[in-house]
């Protein structure tokens, strides 16, 4: 049997439900997420080498291991409200779970910095090559859009520790190197069936005790006892003690056990409304006045910047970060439209007196899941300025695309409030 390598395979599981207690201990994992084909997880590797110093001759002769980092992007093409929770949660801070009929709500708002929440990832590369748990993980940015005629899109970069478990491991042996079997010294091969196991050795190799170079074993079998016996055709003739290296699937932790998905309908731009230039109540948590836009939309755009430090410090072990700081945190909204009047500009405030802020709401609804319950994802942006709105001709009609700031707001306490309706039960949970 041989493993199965094929892309759409892959897997990825979060622990979206629960957050980590502490950085360096990894979480369960909750949910598997339905992310486009095209996402991997990866970990940046730190390596060094010595071209820099004087070695008497050119070029490099070492490389220096500096551990790793974790960092990737992933993304939703057809963004569902579980999505939405899961990034949101995890790049604001806060998120607040409560029961709601058949699902749950949940209100997301900006933390204050300081140690982030930490999540923890795991994915399957192909169907059975290897699995891969990383620990530490943040969101460092996420952008959520809403664009004509489309789905609604969501796109994250993640940075972490570099905390990173892997199911597939190298074991060295020592026997004869006329040998016709090894046996592990502690662990048994994953697989309930002779196939299985054997797929799960992806390789032997064995070191000539004369010429010391690494030569590939043929191998046959491996028996289901703990440790495994694997059956091996002798690369030698001559019982001279040598280092097999067997590269293998030992049986596989709990975590490689990957949770089911929570299946969700996608959300459409088609059932999203936007409102612009009201006032936002914090306590009776209505929207007063403002204007309704609609068709005139081309697209909106909102983005979310942590400032993140990942480091490696003293007390660590130098294969992973061991500190984690939340500095800062950045939003931009972006709304470019058919300019069908001057509103944009008028709050801009040139040759009209002061800018004017206002708030912002922005409300998606989907599929109904229950009896008067629908997905949904509802942004509200209590304070919210206009930095520039340039005005353009775009497929023949004249058009703006307003950069607008989301602020604080010292009555409500928040920049946003993001509430979500569904059916998973926490976000982010502590």
């Amino acid at each position: 049997m041989i493993n199965s390598y094929i892309g759409i395979f892959d897997l990825l599981a979060v622990s979206a439900n629960v957050q980590q207690t502490v950085m360096g201990s990894p979480q369960t994992l909750d949910t598997v997420m339905e992310v486009d084909a095209a996402n991997v997880m990866n970990l940046d590797t730190r390596r060094e080498d010595n071209s820099d110093a004087l070695t008497g001759h050119v070029e490099a002769d070492t490389i220096y291991n500096l551990g790793a980092l974790s960092k990737f992007s992933i993304a939703f093409s057809r963004a569902e409200a579980q999505h939405f929770a899961f990034l949101y949660a995890y790049a604001l801070g806060l998120c607040t779970d409560t029961a709601w009929g058949s699902g749950y709500k949940h209100v997301i708002t900006p933390a204050d910095p300081g140690v982030p929440p930490f999540f923890t990832g795991a994915f399957r590369y192909g169907k059975t090559i290897v699995k891969g748990l990383f620990s530490d993980l943040l969101i460092s940015s996420v952008t959520s859009t809403f664009a004509k005629d489309k789905w609604l899109t969501l796109k994250a970069d993640i940075n972490g520790s570099g905390l990173f478990a892997s199911t597939v491991i190298e074991e060295s042996v020592s026997a004869d190197y006329n040998a016709t079997s090894l046996t592990l010294a502690a662990n048994g091969v994953q697989g309930a069936d002779a196939p299985t196991r054997l797929s799960n050795v992806q390789r032997i190799r064995v070191q000539d005790p004369v010429t010391l170079e690494w030569v590939q074993v043929a191998y046959s079998a491996v028996s289901a006892a703990t440790p495994a016996v694997i059956t091996i055709t002798a690369p030698g003739s001559t019982a001279t003690s040598t280092t097999y290296k067997i590269l293998y699937d030992p049986i596989e932790p709990a975590w490689a056990t990957f949770p089911n998905r929570l299946v969700e309908s996608p959300l459409r731009v088609s059932n999203t409304v936007m409102k612009l230039g009201g006032l936002w109540d914090p306590v009776g948590l209505n929207y007063l006045g403002g204007y309704t836009l609609a068709d005139e939309i081309e697209s909106i755009e909102h983005t979310i910047t942590n400032t993140d430090q990942i480091e490696m410090r003293i007390g660590g072990t130098g294969e992973y970060a061991n500190y984690a700081l939340r500095v800062d945190r950045k939003q931009t909204l972006k709304l470019t439209r058919q300019m069908r009047d001057y509103m944009l500009q008028n709050y801009i405030g040139i040759g009209q007196g002061n800018a004017q802020t206002f708030a912002v709401r922005l409300t998606a609804t989907g599929d109904s899941f229950a009896t008067g319950q629908n997905y949904h994802v509802d942004m509200v942006f209590p304070v919210v300025g206009v930095l520039s709105a340039p005005i353009s001709i775009a497929d023949k009609v004249v058009a703006e695309a307003g950069d607008l700031l989301p602020m604080y707001d010292p009555i409500s306490g928040y920049s946003v409030r993001v509430e979500i309706g569904n059916t998973g039960p926490t976000y982010a949970a502590t």
